[in-house]
């Protein structure tokens, strides 16, 4: 007989064979971290626009008032939904087999379907918020002046686009499923930067140009009376493109794979998985599937309370046996899956507020400028129009009566 392959701990199976990389439980440290990222731009929105000294319309125009209102039922929205979720998720008994232990972004969790996804409830409240918000900001670009400044008129093109590509994101989730990994990589790559687009059109037309559109007024009319109120925009703006890096830099991949649920209630294979031979670990080395990494960021833990009291009463016995545990992601890359999505949040929040407290009112505000300094180029030209109509009038009559004095040999023309 052949002596059997010892199995050992396979570490291109897994992130988590190696010490520190996973955890079951954030520490006290990583609970700070992620509070501090998912408060900060709560308290940052609340301080800034009282000192930024917004200017008010004396007369407020109805449909920017509506809109503006409506944007921030959205934001509520929007953290209700968020915040609750995401906090009971990481307080929970087994945090790594939420979605948490797959995603790394708020729409992955929302999109991911299969037992630790949401069940498509995520994906519907993103795409509702999404495209809600679309729809009121491009009624109130189509509200607002322009019709006679071709200024005017490009600025409300470009804010239309950046709105209409908004929903881009709702449309095109971060989706992935636990029931297929076939489908080819460029399908997933296309979604993604489908989704991707909306999100960076909807900061670069509603948060940066109109800034830098700002900026460019406060240049030519003076900087004394808008110093303040740019900084508080720029001090927005910044802390929204450091977010935005910082998710970039920090994003973690998603993987929505689950090798411990078929595993099923064998509590020694589930506590040793991935224990592979060394030449089946040797070929796993540089494997990898759309929507699947491998080395998988998670291991694998047993728990015998996968049944209530209640359920092992009235159950049948022989179902109650079989059913008293179950394999379920134990240590996953929890804290770097939670900083990931405390970034992804913390940029829309501070988007969605940006747009609400100061993009609406200084679009509005431009595009008045722009549209009232047309109409004075307008009359003026007409003016000038109007004087060299009338010079031309005079001159003709001054020729026709110095024609009619040489006519009546020098004699002025009767009156």
């Amino acid at each position: 007989m052949q002596p059997a392959t010892a199995l050992s701990l396979c570490a291109a199976a897994t992130i988590c064979a190696t010490p520190g990389e996973c955890e079951s439980h954030l520490d006290a440290a990583q609970w700070t971290s992620v509070t501090v990222l998912v408060i900060f731009p709560i308290v940052l929105a609340m301080l800034l626009p009282r000192a930024a000294c917004q200017p008010r319309d004396p007369v407020p125009h109805a449909a920017l008032t509506t809109t503006v209102a409506g944007i921030f039922v959205v934001i509520v929205v929007m953290s209700f939904g968020f915040l609750p979720t995401f906090f009971l998720l990481l307080a929970s008994d087994y945090p790594c087999a939420s979605p948490l232990s797959s995603c790394g972004s708020v729409s992955c969790a929302c999109g991911m379907s299969g037992r630790d996804g949401l069940h498509g409830r995520g994906y519907v409240w993103m795409f509702v918020m999404l495209v809600l918000t679309s729809l009121m900001l491009v009624r109130a670009v189509a509200s607002m002046p322009g019709r006679r400044s071709r200024r005017a008129r490009w600025r409300k093109r470009a804010l239309t686009l950046g709105a209409l590509l908004l929903a881009f994101t709702g449309v095109f989730p971060e989706h992935f499923a636990t029931t297929d990994h076939t489908a080819p990589t460029s399908f997933f790559l296309g979604v993604y930067a489908l989704h991707g687009l909306g999100i960076l059109s909807m900061m670069v037309c509603w948060v940066f140009v109109p800034l830098g559109w700002l900026v460019g007024e406060a240049r030519r009319l003076g900087w004394r009376s808008r110093l303040r109120p740019l900084a508080a925009r720029a001090a927005h703006a910044l802390t929204l493109l450091v977010y935005l890096i910082t998710y970039a830099s920090f994003h973690t991949h998603a993987d929505v794979s689950d090798y411990c649920a078929p595993i099923g209630d064998d509590a020694a294979a589930c506590a040793a998985w991935p224990s592979l031979a060394p030449a089946a670990c040797d070929a796993l080395a540089g494997t990898s599937m759309a929507g699947h990494r491998i080395p998988v960021p998670y291991r694998c833990t047993y728990t015998n309370r996968s049944l209530s009291a209640a359920d092992r009463i009235l159950l049948p016995d022989a179902y109650a046996r079989a059913h008293s545990g179950e394999c379920k992601k134990g240590p996953c890359t929890l804290y770097a899956n939670a900083r990931s999505v405390s970034l992804e949040w913390g940029a829309l929040f501070l988007l969605g507020v940006y747009v609400g407290s100061y993009a609406l009112h200084d679009v509005r505000r431009l595009l008045a400028i722009a549209e009232a300094e047309a109409e004075e180029e307008a009359e003026g030209e007409t003016v000038v129009v109007h004087a060299s109509r009338h010079e031309a009038l005079l001159r003709a009559r001054a020729s026709i009566d110095a024609s009619a004095f040489d006519a009546r040999g020098g004699r002025p023309p009767a009156s």
